[in-house]
């Protein structure tokens, strides 16, 4: 994470701020270690992906304007999905996890209303 940050800082000097910009984030082995995009403000924009040393994809993740937005989707490094959660406006709405047998086995679905949750489920 800290490779990113600098990386990413750096990008931002190099090529000023305006668009957006494209940030790759290499594992010491060279492998992709993230990939994403900043907006004109620095912030993340857009889809958000990192991958294990191995290459591996182990997080994806939607952002707007520097807030999480849309789905997020994590694996283990085996591959199977072990969790994936809808967010809005940067609060989290909906949110599902599986086990490395890939059996569901949790879910969670609420929204908050003055600081209370409404509703959440486990199976």
């Amino acid at each position: 994470m800290r490779q990113l940050f600098l990386l990413s800082s750096l990008l931002l000097l190099l090529l000023g701020c305006s668009g957006e910009t494209e940030v790759v984030s290499n594992h010491p082995n060279g492998m992709i270690a993230a990939k994403g995009y900043l907006n004109s403000d620095g912030l993340k924009n857009g889809v958000w992906t990192t991958w294990s040393s191995s290459g591996q994809k182990l997080v994806e993740a939607g952002y707007k304007n520097g807030v999480r937005e849309g789905l997020a989707t994590e694996w283990y490094e085996g591959g199977q999905k072990f969790k994936e959660v809808t967010f809005k406006n940067g609060k989290k709405e909906l949110e599902t996890r599986w086990n490395r047998n890939g059996e569901k086995n949790y879910e969670w679905s609420g929204r908050v209303v003055k600081g209370n949750e409404i509703s959440r489920s486990r199976i």
